[in-house]
């Protein structure tokens, strides 16, 4: 039995997304896409005939409900007032039309931003889906998949490891079955334990997860500037460890020629 065109309108379409990002959500950002959220739902629903929340969660687990962008961006984010969690929800107030956008932003969560479109009109669901998915791209630090934060676990405990193995057979050399000469061995504990110092600055002072606006921007440039100068303090160092490392060897092996 064929379906009547009304019945065939009418029928409800959804589309659902999720993504392992990390991400910088600005204000010029998030008014992008909140511009893009309003236009697609004016699209749907003309003279603005939709109702819109914003809801935060914060630090200290207090959540606060609000109505205009604006007053979004009035928030102090910072110290326990640090936004967590951001959800922005666009939906009809006609009972008989569908229409609705959930878009929401999650620090420390698996799934760090997804979003929920529903409509009657096919077109509008994937195209809306589409714009969004332009813009959460934009700004993604990288896909944070189960594979990656174990690759990322196992970089930051291996140094440390790696220094400990290495300062106990500095100590206790008749334990130990490594043998390398006092020089290497100084030398491969000084480059451990920069590249530990290099993996902790990473993820101490490189944020995966950050809302920044209100208090938390200058938070965040601070840690971002002081990240950058002890990565390159570490990279300065290794490279340096490796160029004394070959002119010694080099001048080890002609020295045992001339004998």
């Amino acid at each position: 039995m064929k379906r009547s065109r009304k019945e065939v309108m009418s029928t409800e379409v959804s589309v659902r997304k999720s993504f392992e990002h990390g991400f910088v959500l600005d204000e010029q950002e998030l008014r992008r896409i909140y511009n893009i959220l309003v236009q697609q739902m004016n699209e749907n629903e003309p003279h603005e005939l939709f109702d819109t929340t914003f809801t935060m969660i914060f630090k200290n687990k207090i959540t606060v409900e609000k109505s205009s962008i604006d007053d979004v961006f009035s928030e102090n984010n910072g110290g326990v007032w640090e936004i967590e969690s951001l959800e922005i929800k666009l939906r009809s107030n006609n009972p008989s039309r569908t229409p609705k956008i959930v878009l929401n932003f999650q620090k420390e969560n698996y799934r760090s931003i997804s979003y929920t479109i529903e409509g009657n009109d096919r077109n509008w669901v994937f195209l809306t889906s589409s714009q969004l998915d332009e813009r959460i791209a934009k700004m993604k630090l990288f896909t944070l998949s189960f594979n990656a934060k174990l690759w990322l676990l196992i970089l930051s405990t291996f140094p440390i490891a790696t220094l400990v193995l290495f300062l106990f057979t500095l100590f206790f050399p008749a334990h130990s079955t490594l043998s390398l000469p006092t020089g290497d061995l100084i030398l491969t504990i000084v480059v451990i334990t920069f590249l530990a110092v290099g993996v902790i600055a990473y993820f101490y002072f490189f944020s995966l997860f950050n809302f920044c606006w209100g208090d938390y921007t200058a938070i965040f440039e601070r840690k971002r500037s002081i990240g950058k100068f002890i990565l390159l303090g570490v990279l300065v160092v290794l490279v340096l460890g490796v160029i004394a490392g070959i002119i010694a060897n080099y001048l080890t092996v002609r020295t045992g020629i001339g004998h």
